[in-house]
């Protein structure tokens, strides 16, 4: 990525977070990421696709559009749909018992992500 692209993901994640008014550390927690990661892609660092996709989440922004201005993805498939493709291939490659334990703890998380949104919108 060059120095011009870079600053304007920065400038995009800026005036994103800006329209969203929140601070870098909700961000950074909203996704799951570190406060000191945000600041050395503000700072300069390239993006990747784990602080892609965790400022994707944070900022309620689709994936393709994320990674199209930190200019990791220039097109072709959906990013979403390859990751989806890879986590079933994945899941299919366990043994039974362990499909079993990942299932119970995805419903745990969509369960505890549900509730969350139900309080978060009292």
């Amino acid at each position: 990525m060059s120095k011009h692209n870079h600053q304007e993901f920065v400038d995009w994640l800026e005036h994103e977070i800006w329209k969203k008014r929140v601070t870098y550390s909700e961000v950074a927690r909203r996704g799951g990421i570190s406060h000191s990661r945000i600041s050395q892609v503000l700072g300069g660092e390239t993006p990747g696709w784990e602080f892609v996709a965790a400022v994707a989440r944070a900022l309620e922004q689709p994936l393709d559009l994320v990674a199209k201005k930190a200019g990791l993805w220039e097109g072709g498939p959906d990013p979403v749909q390859i990751e989806k493709g890879e986590y079933v291939n994945l899941f299919l490659g366990l043994p039974e018992h362990q499909r079993d334990l990942v299932l119970v703890q995805m419903r745990a998380w969509d369960l505890y992500g549900r509730r969350r949104e139900q309080r978060r919108d009292r």
